[in-house]
């Protein structure tokens, strides 16, 4: 896995930022090894790159200023000691969460096997929305996601070279659109993607309508 492939549709990816996710909100995770890689990641990520802050000094110089990289990296890197720089890649962080999680659980694992696991992990975690004969499945879902501000895990039947598969994804947003979220916040593939809401519907039913969320 680079930072440059597509990870739409992978199970151990999908689970990794949803509990990051969870972990962001302060949401409490009975798993040491996973929130040991997440009170990483969100240190790390809070702290700038030395390539970061080479390539924002480059952008800032005049166009008529000449200074090599090499001088602007070996300023940078003397500075070191008097500044907080990323010591860890989040990305490869990211990839050590993927690690742990994929560890676990098979990637063609079941949906009851992955609610399963989620609940050994976050116990509050439910699957569906409630029944209720005043609120349709769309409604149930809006109010999920004003009162909590957050993701929920489904599937999808999309059409592959292999025929009709169901592929894991999350839901970030439905309004008049439903937007799914890119499932691996740390590289630079954007992966977000929006589906009408009666395609959406067509295809999340036809993979047995699941939602995964916390409860």
């Amino acid at each position: 896995m680079d930072k440059s492939t597509t990870k739409k549709g992978n199970l151990a990816i999908t689970l990794s930022t949803f509990l990051y996710i969870l972990f962001d909100r302060n949401v409490e995770i009975h798993d040491q090894d996973i929130v040991s890689i997440c009170e990483q990641i969100e240190s790390q990520a809070q702290k700038s790159s030395v390539d970061q802050l080479v390539t924002m000094l480059q952008d800032a110089l005049p166009s008529d200023v000449n200074i090599s990289n090499n001088a602007i990296q070996g300023f940078v890197d003397s500075q070191r000691a008097n500044n907080d720089f990323r010591t860890h890649d989040p990305f490869e962080l990211g990839k050590q969460l993927v690690e742990v999680v994929q560890s676990s659980i098979a990637s063609d694992s079941s949906v009851e096997d992955v609610f399963a696991w989620l609940q050994e992990r976050v116990p509050s975690i439910a699957n569906g929305w409630t029944s209720d004969e005043d609120k349709s499945v769309l409604q149930n879902i809006r109010q999920y996601e004003f009162k909590r501000g957050l993701p929920w895990i489904g599937r999808i039947a999309e059409r592959t070279d292999h025929g009709i598969e169901e592929i894991w994804i999350m839901v970030e947003k439905v309004s008049d659109r439903v937007l799914c979220m890119d499932p691996y916040p740390w590289d630079d593939v954007e992966e977000e993607f929006y589906l009408d809401i009666p395609e959406f519907l067509l295809r999340w039913e036809l993979a047995g309508a699941v939602a995964i969320h916390l409860g």
